[in-house]
């Protein structure tokens, strides 16, 4: 059995960072940003809890947040991420995963945009929609996701309403 990596899932703070966040993230190794992040100023404070990977959302057009690339390809552990904030139509992203628009091919698409925490394996692709951390477009109250993977494998997906 090989070491248990704790990733906190986090998109649309829309620069606010409730305090229950930073409650819930402690003790993360790893936090991942799907966008719309508001300020520079955020992804400090999540800084503090552990290192952060963030990707630019379609309201992050002022100050630092507007240099951070629209997506970001990783591994962690046996895992390919690919964090991205807006997919459009899932469908249509499936064809262009398996067309081979990205490379290396992800495991996992993390994403936000849509303010509605969703979590399904379509394809053999895993979409992570955290939700948003400030407010929900359903009946789901803000809510963010904490990721136990080992090794190649996901354990658990924790969606924690704030």
């Amino acid at each position: 059995m090989g070491y248990i990596m704790n990733i906190g899932i986090i998109s649309d703070t829309h620069n606010y960072l409730n305090p229950r966040i930073i409650q819930y993230l402690q003790g993360v190794d790893l936090i991942l940003h799907a966008g719309d992040i508001g300020s520079q100023e955020i992804l400090d404070k999540l800084t503090l809890i552990a290192p952060v990977t963030a990707i630019r959302g379609n309201t992050d057009y002022k100050g630092a947040v507007n240099t951070l690339p629209e997506q970001i390809i990783t591994t962690l552990g046996n895992v390919t991420f690919l964090i991205i904030h807006d997919i459009g139509n899932i469908n249509s992203f499936c064809e262009k995963l398996n067309q081979g628009e990205f490379h290396p091919l992800p495991g996992v698409i993390v994403y936000g945009h849509t303010h509605q925490a969703f979590y399904k394996k379509i394809d053999g692709f895993i979409f992570l929609n955290p939700g948003s951390a400030t407010s929900s477009r359903d009946h789901r109250k803000p809510s963010l996701s904490i990721l136990e993977l080992q090794d190649s494998e996901i354990i658990s997906n924790r969606l924690i309403e704030i």
